[in-house]
């Protein structure tokens, strides 16, 4: 087994089951309807894993599924000092779900939380890997605005972007 197939393992004795995803004919599986499909954060691992970013900002933390897949990979990497920087505006989804994940799967020392709005947060530093995944409404500002603030040859990776929610087909 891989490790982020051994990650899924534990989710699963947790209860994090996953579940075929919601929408009509679907080949992906979701552990809930607010997180990514399993695949992605399968996929975020892998990408992680490959680049070995030092500091990972992430927009909408939710139950915190994909920012345990990443986090998982960081510490693989075994980079000291690296972290993910997980915004959420719902204190109460991160009390629920997120902050226990993260004691039960023993990741806390390599996440900062910020209970904050995507919208007013000001990144302070460079990051090496970004995962835009809060409010569709929100995704083409964040990425004007976290743009910046991507180092180098970072990696910026987008989780829901097409027309089916109505954003701005003039972005650009």
């Amino acid at each position: 087994l891989s490790i982020n197939q051994v990650l899924t393992l534990k989710l699963d004795k947790l209860g994090y089951n996953p579940e075929p995803e919601y929408s009509p004919n679907s080949i992906h599986q979701m552990f809930n309807t607010g997180s990514p499909e399993v695949e992605t954060c399968e996929f975020l691992y892998s990408l992680v894993k490959l680049q070995k970013p030092h500091r990972i900002l992430e927009t909408g933390t939710y139950a915190g599924l994909s920012t345990a897949y990443m986090t998982q990979a960081l510490k693989d990497n075994g980079r000291e000092g690296s972290y993910v920087r997980s915004l959420e505006m719902d204190n109460a989804i991160l009390e629920e779900f997120a902050k226990p994940l993260f004691d039960k799967l023993g990741l806390n020392s390599h996440i900062v939380l910020d209970f904050q709005d995507c919208n007013t947060y000001i990144p302070s530093e460079i990051y090496d890997f970004m995962f835009i995944d809060d409010s569709i409404q929100n995704r083409c500002s964040e990425i004007q605005r976290f743009t910046p603030s991507l180092s180098i040859g970072g990696l910026m990776v987008i989780h829901d972007m097409h027309n089916n929610f109505g954003l701005d087909p003039n972005f650009g």
